[in-house]
């Protein structure tokens, strides 16, 4: 069998559907049913809109804290199990040695 391709949407389309929701005040069922679009990929962009947050946003954010928190903390293989604050520590220890 094979996979549908997965539906690419523009963002004016994408706002649209949001309107549809917040302003003409039909339902995300209803409103995704009209245009073909999946209920739950509706609900996560009307969300976003209510939060304020764009999709960009949100990424940059995740980026963020996974750059600042969590790749801080996790020890790496590539860097002898050490966590990458360790191991920068370790390394300008070394080179202020030589």
């Amino acid at each position: 069998m094979e996979k549908l391709p997965r539906p690419v949407y523009t963002s004016e389309f994408r706002q649209q559907a949001v309107e549809l929701v917040l302003r003409e005040g039909f339902g995300i069922a209803e409103a995704s049913r009209r245009l073909s679009l999946s209920p739950k990929r509706l609900t996560n962009r009307v969300r976003r809109v209510r939060g304020g947050e764009t999709p960009t946003a949100a990424a940059r954010e995740s980026r963020e804290y996974i750059d600042l928190f969590s790749n801080r903390q996790r020890r790496q293989a590539r860097l002898g199990y050490l966590s990458p604050a360790a191991y920068t520590q370790l390394f300008t220890q070394q080179q202020r040695a030589t």
